[in-house]
């Protein structure tokens, strides 16, 4: 018997090349950590509206 079928009986992977290592999803390797490309137009003017809303309350009650 020769050595490759010795090895083949021993290890069935023998001679098998490796298969490249899965890639992580984007969904979840290269996740933006505030995930701002995924704000849609109507949430950045319901977020600027309470930004606003909160600044004038503030510069409201600190002026007294």
């Amino acid at each position: 018997m020769g050595e490759a079928k010795r090895r083949k009986q021993a290890d069935p992977d023998y001679g098998k090349k490796p298969k490249p290592a899965a890639k992580p999803s984007a969904g979840k390797g290269s996740r933006n950590l505030l995930g701002l490309k995924n704000v849609s137009k109507t949430e950045w003017i319901v977020w600027a509206v309470l930004l606003g809303v909160l600044a004038a309350t503030f510069a409201a009650t600190s002026a007294m």
